[in-house]
């Protein structure tokens, strides 16, 4: 790939795809277990799964990384000049930095908040089909005591 190509891609990316770029290394294959180990290694943070898992794909799809088996990735081979890449130092992208940083922090919090309420929900599901099967035997065990109730009655 070529090294205007690169940087063009690169730019583009969010800074938690920039993290997952980082840890493909540009030797050996690694797998998604590998990489995500080396995430959290590196940012002191766990990812959810599934947000590598779309990082890799986007990079993937981008021509960053290859993947040259199933489930392993390595990074794409750049060539040109050294590039141009440069980090503004100025207040108004260190505070761009800084607010996109609390975002991807508040967005894996979410993540992690819709996996918590998902298995709320189904526990909640879970328990409603308890109950309602409850429910249904008690409303037949009262039919079947007002058919007694009935029949003592035509007895009596």
């Amino acid at each position: 790939m070529q090294r205007a190509r690169f940087e063009s891609i690169y730019r583009g990316l969010s800074n938690i795809a920039r993290k997952v770029y980082d840890a493909v290394p540009i030797g050996d294959a690694w797998s998604k277990a590998l990489i995500t180990q080396e995430i959290r290694r590196v940012t002191k943070t766990s990812t959810d799964a599934r947000v590598i898992d779309g990082c890799l794909s986007s990079l993937v799809e981008n021509g960053l990384v290859r993947e040259p088996t199933r489930g392993a990735f390595v990074r794409v081979k750049v060539v040109g000049g050294l590039g141009s890449l440069k980090v503004s130092s100025s207040p108004e992208v260190e505070n761009m930095a800084v607010k996109s940083e609390k975002v991807e922090k508040l967005s894996l919090r979410l993540a992690g908040l819709v996996t918590t309420l998902t298995s709320v929900a189904e526990e909640i599901e879970s328990i409603s089909i308890e109950v309602d099967a409850q429910l249904s035997a008690v409303g037949d065990e009262l039919g079947k005591l007002r058919q007694l109730k009935s029949l003592l009655k035509d007895l009596g």
